[in-house]
């Protein structure tokens, strides 16, 4: 699954995905803001989302923490923008920073 230069993508919703069999890469989507990957537990090749710049940090936190849960190991995760002074929660299914 490929998730590129997509430049008016705001929003990626794929809740109920459990797996991909190859290789999850979203990367340079300068629009993105929204990511659902509820129920992702499985890559078969690789996992890498980076360079969404509106992709809140805390949510790739939590998307990374779910992969590493179910087993995957080769995994590139990073970008995302971070707010000082929040937690990072998990609300309608999605990781926010409150």
């Amino acid at each position: 699954m490929w998730i590129y230069l997509a430049f008016g993508l705001l929003e990626a919703d794929f809740r109920k995905l459990e797996t991909v069999d190859e290789r999850l890469w979203i990367h340079r989507n300068k629009e993105l803001a929204t990511l659902r990957l509820d129920a992702l537990r499985s890559v078969g090749e690789d996992t890498q989302i980076t360079g969404n710049e509106r992709l809140p940090a805390c949510s790739l936190e939590i998307i990374e923490a779910n992969l590493r849960a179910g087993g995957n190991t080769n995994i590139g995760i990073s970008g995302g923008f971070r707010e000082t002074g929040c937690e990072c929660t998990l609300a309608y299914g999605q990781g926010l920073c409150l």
